[in-house]
């Protein structure tokens, strides 16, 4: 079974949400993707501009494994539970410096 293939291609911004433009590839076809990810969560701070790409990439690849590579829509918007959940997943635990001050 051939497996599809994601590249990022770009984004562009829309009104209400930053939109990253993805392109699959499964054997000699090709489709483009459009996720989108609202302003308020960049701007909020639930998310950073240098994370849309991976966010993105890894929301379509969620889609096209959820529909056997052929969705029903080219056009997906992440949720805030989807953002949360990348957030926990990438934020790294607290560093133990292993310093103990005695009492």
């Amino acid at each position: 079974m051939i497996k599809a293939t994601v590249e990022y291609v770009g984004f562009r911004s829309g009104s209400s949400r930053r939109e990253y433009v993805l392109r699959s590839h499964l054997g000699a076809e090709t489709h483009e993707y459009t996720v989108g990810i609202a302003h308020t969560a960049f701007t909020g701070g639930r998310v950073r501009f240098q994370d849309g790409p991976e966010i993105c990439y890894l929301k379509l690849l969620r889609e096209l494994a959820a529909a056997g590579d052929a969705p029903a829509t080219d056009d997906f918007t992440l949720t805030d539970a989807e953002l949360a959940e990348y957030l926990s997943a990438h934020t790294p635990a607290p560093r133990r410096s292993g310093f103990s001050p005695k009492a």
